[in-house]
């Protein structure tokens, strides 16, 4: 036989009955998979941004220090992409090639996961903001003596 559970109050759940809950219960809850964590650490985005930032000034045919200090004076990676020639769709694909490639020393240590930087992408491809902010951040000169 089968009993109906009662789910969102709107709608009502077929399970089929067992021995255990006799027709009468309701059916104990399936175990959910642990939801994975899909951002990346602000460390771990940091440790890679040096290498993401100089992937993109390259690809603008700008320094890494212009980019930076670009983003510093309020502009965007679509501002800066536009300027230089870049349609949308090639930022993002861009964005999408730097990321992967910076970021794949962590996948391939088990610091990230494919899932983590896929998100990651997706989540800069729709806003920027995040990247562009760690992108406009420079080491401090190197003080030399």
């Amino acid at each position: 036989t089968n009993a109906n559970v009662k789910g969102n109050g709107n709608t009502a759940i077929t399970v089929p009955a067992t021995s255990a809950n006799n027709g009468n219960q309701a059916a104990p809850a399936p175990a959910t998979m642990p939801q994975q964590n899909l951002t990346v650490p602000v460390v771990t985005l940091k440790q890679y941004v040096p290498n993401i930032r100089h992937m993109v000034a390259q690809s603008f045919n700008i320094t890494d220090k212009a980019l930076a200090v670009d983003l510093q004076n309020g502009m965007h990676l679509t501002n800066i992409a536009n300027q230089q020639g870049l349609s949308n769709a090639q930022l993002q694909t861009l964005l999408a090639n730097s990321i992967t490639t910076s970021f794949q020393p962590a996948i391939t240590t088990g610091s990230l996961t494919q899932a983590q930087v896929a998100a990651f992408i997706q989540q800069t491809q729709q806003n920027a903001t995040t990247l562009e902010q760690q992108l406009s951040i420079l080491p401090p000169p190197v003080a030399h003596w």
